[in-house]
Order: C-alpha cells, then structure tokens, then sequence
C-alpha cells in the first residue's frame, strides 16, 4: 500500500547509494591508475664499472747540472755521463739505461760534425749568442713530408725542410726515432758564442728506444744549454 512520504525517502535512499557507489568507483579507478604505473614502469639497474687505477710515470723533472768547458747544460738526474768522445768527432752523450738497455739518449757534437748525419726527425734551433731558441716541437717522421723517389733511398740522407729549414732526411732507417737539430746557420749546425767570444757550432741529437717516446727531456736540456 502507497503511503505519503515513503516515495521521498526512497528517492533518498537511492541517490545515496549511487553517491557511494560513484565515489567507491573513483576511488577504485584512481587506484587502479596508480598500481598500472607502478608495475609497468621499467626497472633500471645501472651497474657502474669498478675504477681501474693506471700509474702512469712522469718524466724526471730532477736534473743535475754539467759543465764541459766551453759549455754547461743540465740532464736528468737519473741519466749517465758517458765516456767523451773525442775522434773522429767530439761527442759528449748523456743516456738511461734500464735493464741493460739504452733507451734514451742525447749526444752533443761540438765543432767536428758529420757532414752527412740524417736523421727521421727534426727539432729546429736558433742561436741567441750564448743560449738557444727551441722551436718546438719535433716534427713527424721525415718520410711523411718530404720528396721521395728512386734515387733518393740509396743515398744516407737527402736534403728536405721543416719549418723552412734544410735538414738532412735519412731514407734507410725508417722505424727508429732518431732527432737531429738544424738551424738557418747550415745543416745539422748551430753557431753559439762563447764569453770570450769565440764561436762554436753544435749538432744535438736525441735517440729515443721506447714504445711511446717523450721529448720533454730533450727540450729542457736544450733550453738549458748555455755558452760559458
């Protein structure tokens, strides 16, 4: 039997639980979205490589000072004064040796030069009266800039340049590292002046052994050098 008023309550009734209904649905739905993100979102590792320490041995940066006379110049501490040598040529040569092997060398030739000592690098030099400009740096391997052809590898060295300077390329032996100085006072010579003012001429040369040759000591030996 219809009474009054039991009509509104179930209107009441049913818009509060579809009130319940739609917040529970919201709710359901909003956590839903938040799980879906969660699970699928891709799980990075990131796995980072353990440091590998290199020692790495820098050049000798002592130096022990020599004076030959009409010369002083400073080499590594480390290296060794070898015996002067006198004829044909007048050498004095500064060398390393580890393991019994020569690895590194420079030799200076004072006033009797070889005419025709090649050479696979060059380092050009500059006289300033008593001391040296050092033009740095090395050049590469002679081969790789200069003129070749069929005449030229029977020969000890042709002449080529660097840095517009004339040097003497050796053409035979191509795997060592052997460097030369020159100059625009002549090839394979420098000419410096002594206190007394007399002149002398130079030749420097660096013999290099290892698998990766520096040039450091070489540099700073030459800038080192000084007319006494």
């Amino acid at each position: 039997m219809y009474r009054l008023g039991e009509r509104g309550k179930d209107r009441k009734k049913r818009r509060k639980f579809w009130r319940i209904f739609w917040l529970l649905l919201v709710v359901l739905l909003v956590w839903a979205i938040i799980w879906v993100k969660d699970h699928l979102k891709p799980q990075t590792t990131i796995h980072q490589a353990k440091a590998v320490v290199t020692e790495t041995k820098a050049p000798d940066s002592a130096t022990k000072a020599y004076n030959e006379g009409d010369f002083s110049i400073k080499i590594p501490a480390s290296w060794q004064l070898q015996p002067e040598q006198t004829r044909p040529y007048h050498i004095y040569t500064w060398q390393t040796t580890e393991g019994g092997t020569n690895l590194q060398q420079i030799s200076v030739y004072e006033d009797r030069i070889p005419e025709h000592f090649a050479v696979n690098k060059v380092l050009i030099v500059e006289s300033q009266g008593d001391r040296l400009t050092v033009n740095e740096p090395v050049s590469d391997s002679c081969q790789n800039f200069t003129r070749t052809g069929t005449g030229d590898y029977g020969q000890i060295g042709f002449l080529a340049k660097w840095q517009g300077v004339t040097f003497l390329c050796d053409a035979n032996n191509t795997e060592r590292d052997l460097v030369g100085t020159s100059s625009n006072d002549a090839v394979n010579r420098v000419a410096l002046r002594s206190g007394q003012g007399v002149n002398h001429t130079f030749l420097f040369v660096y013999n290099d052994s290892t698998l990766t040759p520096n040039y450091q000591a070489f540099y700073a030996a030459l800038n080192s050098f000084q007319m006494n």
